[in-house]
């Protein structure tokens, strides 16, 4: 078993592996294996030796590498789509994946109950520019079946208002307040909070007051805070088109803070400190790096890598480990067309996040 082992990984370079397919062949005849059968796993053991092993394994995340670098580049809008289609995938969550293919200049049109299918599809703008419209999968708390029967109902004519939504969708008030909160129902009403009142007047009526009209259905609330937009959105769809966090709580807070995009504006010395902003997409401590945490923040213009010491994280462990919204000052470095930021200190802005 060692020798074949060893075979396996040297085949190609030695034809180390020929000997062992006529004693492998006549074995699997010997305990009952039809010859086809055996012929076809000493295939596959060929094709495992020009595979599994470090160099083979490479190249072919290279060409995986190269394919989609290529249709990102060439079909941005088809890319990113069929990425948020493929959720959960892995690294990148669809708030990433909507941030970047906007910086490309792909548009991304938001959930529509008169326009958006299960999952998100390839539609062209007024300009006939190619954008993502957004599907209902977005949206936390609704079954693709719910929806598909919804879909099959628009095909009788679009959904004129919320009352007529309900009445021919048979709605429950869960599913109505989900569309209501990710703003799938701004065609019908534009304004969140009214939608929201809308909806909610028609699952509280009774009999009772089904016989006397609700005066109140019609009256006009105050327009709905962006902050409120911007939880409901975080809340049910993990993003928001309208605004990011970093643009409402960056004004709040004393000192000059740095976007992401103003990075490349400072000079690349050991003077270049910075304080950036931005909602932790992803932390990192690789078992290979010492000790050393990478962190990703997020904002409004993009995102930037951030390394940590093991002697800062140790020093803003809680914040460093549980923050998900951080302030962090640190020295700026731009090596081979790389820029990140060595932390120096970590503050936490979670409860100026919440307090939005």
């Amino acid at each position: 078993a060692d020798q074949l082992r060893r075979a396996m990984a040297a085949w190609k370079r030695r034809g180390g592996l020929k000997p062992f397919r006529e004693k492998l062949v006549d074995g699997m005849l010997k305990n009952g294996y039809s010859r086809t059968f055996a012929e076809k796993i000493y295939t596959q053991i060929q094709g495992f030796g020009d595979y599994g092993f470090p160099e083979s394994h490479a190249a072919s995340f290279a060409l995986l590498t190269y394919f989609s670098a290529w249709l990102k580049c060439h079909h941005p809008a088809a890319f990113a789509c069929a990425l948020l289609n493929s959720q959960p995938m892995g690294f990148y969550a669809p708030a990433q994946i909507i941030q970047d293919a906007r910086r490309h200049g792909v548009g991304i049109l938001p959930v529509n109950i008169n326009k958006s299918d299960w999952i998100c599809t390839l539609s062209y703008t007024e300009s006939r520019n190619l954008a993502i419209q957004l599907g209902f999968n977005q949206i936390k708390g609704l079954s693709e079946q719910r929806m598909e029967e919804l879909i099959r109902e628009r095909t009788h004519g679009p959904f004129e208002s919320i009352a007529l939504l309900r009445q021919r969708t048979g709605l429950f008030k869960n599913e109505l307040r989900a569309l209501t909160k990710s703003g799938a129902l701004s065609e019908l009403e534009p304004d969140r909070r009214q939608a929201h009142w809308l909806h909610l007047v028609k699952h509280k009526q009774g009999d009772l007051l089904e016989k006397a009209p609700m005066l109140e259905e019609h009256n006009q609330l105050h327009p709905t805070p962006a902050s409120q937009i911007l939880f409901e959105d975080y809340d049910v769809l993990g993003y928001s088109l309208s605004q990011h966090p970093t643009q409402l709580l960056r004004p709040q807070l004393k000192g000059q803070i740095t976007r992401s995009d103003q990075l490349h504006s400072f000079s690349m010395t050991k003077s270049s400190m910075v304080e950036v902003l931005g909602l932790v997409t992803h932390r990192q401590r690789p078992g290979t790096a010492s000790g050393v945490i990478f962190i990703s923040l997020e904002d409004d213009a993009g995102l930037m890598n951030i390394i940590v010491w093991p002697k800062v994280a140790l020093r803003y462990r809680k914040a460093v480990l549980t923050g998900q919204m951080l302030r962090i000052k640190g020295q700026l470095q731009c090596r081979d067309g790389s820029t990140h930021i060595i932390a120096h200190t970590i503050e936490s802005q979670d409860q100026a996040l919440a307090a939005l």
